[in-house]
């Protein structure tokens, strides 16, 4: 399984140039980055290429990524699979990847990882990382400004875990307008849910999906943009039945959903999803593994005004 994160490059963004990073599995257990442009006639450029010689690195294979920008770097974390000295099994940490190493302190049980970050009118970074941790999973989440081992969330809901066919994955976004963050999982009845961490109790709990909809443990993706001043809320997931990519998405703090798939976009793989939208060209781009024989790597501009101007 290839894990990805994707985010656009700031920098590129600011020439008014527009790049896409893609972060993801090396063929050596390391982190690797390739960029897509909507621009260039080859849109696909590697800007990391693995030698022969490398080390092998610690980056656990499945481990998924997030790339975040934060305190005006883009950051990509994933999970690293270390073997104690007093020997037993290895240990899974979350940490920093990229510009530098570092290491979190924080140990996972799973695969899983999402995070979401927003920079406040007044300059001020905010950041958070989703995982996993307990059997069955609870989800975790740790801001990035904390030396915490993180706080459980949604500790109520039954999540889906290896005692059924797949673990739930993790996405996560934040609606700006709203100032909440939501954080999206499948249950073990195969139910996508969007989770408004701020919320009350009574309140935070959002029905995305009905139980038939999504794939057990289909990768998830989640985008919000603001659109005639309003946030949308959109995430993307595979159906149980085609294997095609759906898109549901809420102008309403997550209260309601419209749901349709992405027409036009070949089936997807199982492996991850990959999102992040883009205000100056008011479209998200979906990075996925195509399901085919090439396994081919596909980049879908889904644009905004396919599904907003339907809400």
């Amino acid at each position: 399984m290839s894990s990805r994160a994707v985010i656009w490059n700031p920098l590129a963004s600011a020439h008014g140039r527009h790049r896409l990073l893609i972060y993801h599995n090396s063929t050596k257990n390391n982190i690797a980055v390739r960029q897509w442009s909507p621009e260039d006639t080859d849109p696909w450029v590697k800007t990391y290429q693995e030698h022969a010689q490398s080390p092998v690195g610690a980056v656990k294979v499945g481990g998924e990524f997030a790339a975040l920008l934060w305190r005006d770097w883009v950051r990509a974390y994933g999970i690293i699979e270390t073997k104690p000295n007093s020997g037993g099994a290895p240990v899974s940490y979350i940490s920093l990847l990229a510009p530098v190493p570092q290491s979190l302190g924080i140990t996972t049980r799973y695969n899983r990882l999402a995070g979401t970050s927003f920079q406040t009118p007044d300059g001020k970074d905010k950041g958070w990382l989703y995982y996993l941790n307990n059997d069955p999973p609870v989800i975790h989440e740790r801001a990035l400004d904390s030396t915490s081992s993180g706080t459980p969330i949604a500790k109520t809901l039954n999540l889906m875990s290896s005692a059924q066919p797949a673990i739930t994955d993790l996405a996560a976004c934040y609606a700006s307008k709203l100032e909440r963050r939501f954080v999206f999982f499948q249950t073990i009845d195969g139910k996508i849910h969007a989770y408004d961490v701020k919320a009350s109790a009574g309140t935070a709990d959002h029905l995305v999906t009905g139980a038939e909809a999504a794939r057990h443990g289909t990768p998830l993706a989640a985008a919000s943009f603001v659109s005639v001043d309003k946030d949308v809320i959109v995430v993307y997931w595979i159906h149980s039945s085609d294997g095609l990519i759906y898109r549901s998405h809420s102008i309403d703090a997550g209260f309601h959903w419209n749901t349709e798939s992405l027409d036009g976009a070949a089936p997807a793989s199982p492996e991850t999803l990959a999102v992040a939208p883009n205000s100056d060209l008011k479209n998200n781009t979906l990075v996925y593994t195509a399901a085919s024989e090439e396994a081919d790597i596909q980049a879908w501009v889904d644009d905004w005004e396919t599904f907003v101007r339907q809400a």
